[in-house]
């Protein structure tokens, strides 16, 4: 038993990644609507944040090279389970 509970304590499971990922992404897709005219689209984005606010992400940084022309570009720092961009 305590196996698990130190486990589940180090590593996040393959649903809990799935399903904020999920959510993360559901979540920038309906940030890009216009919300205050959707009280229903509201409520899902809220209801959606809630649900991120009490099971937080732990981070799986990765580092990319984005090419931006002409300046060169530049290396940016996210995690590919929420998408949360770090600086």
């Amino acid at each position: 038993m305590y196996v698990s509970i130190i486990l589940l304590y180090f590593f996040m499971d393959e649903t809990a990644r799935t399903i904020i990922t999920t959510l993360s992404k559901m979540k920038e897709q309906i940030s890009q609507l216009t919300l205050e005219d959707d009280n229903q689209l509201l409520e899902i984005h809220n209801l959606i944040q809630q649900y991120l606010d009490e099971h937080p992400c732990q981070h799986n940084i990765l580092y990319d090279f984005i090419d931006m022309p002409p300046e060169g570009g530049k290396t940016i720092k996210f995690c590919d389970i929420c998408w949360k961009t770090f600086n």
